[in-house]
């Protein structure tokens, strides 16, 4: 599976249980699915770097 791909099914995964928390925080289906897709992009921008820091090959 490619990096887009994974990437893909594990924020379509994350939705539906993401946004329902934050429409209970929010109380505004709008504000929650928005909050959720700047979080999403957030995460996009930050994650190679981090990645690369976090994984790395042992000795």
């Amino acid at each position: 599976m490619t990096d887009i791909a994974w990437i893909d099914k594990a924020l379509a995964a994350a939705r539906p249980q993401a946004v329902a928390a934050l429409l209970r925080y929010f109380r505004d289906l709008d504000v929650a699915e928005e909050a959720f897709q700047e979080a999403s992009l957030r995460a996009l921008k930050t994650w190679p770097t981090r990645a690369r820091r976090a994984i790395r090959p042992p000795g």
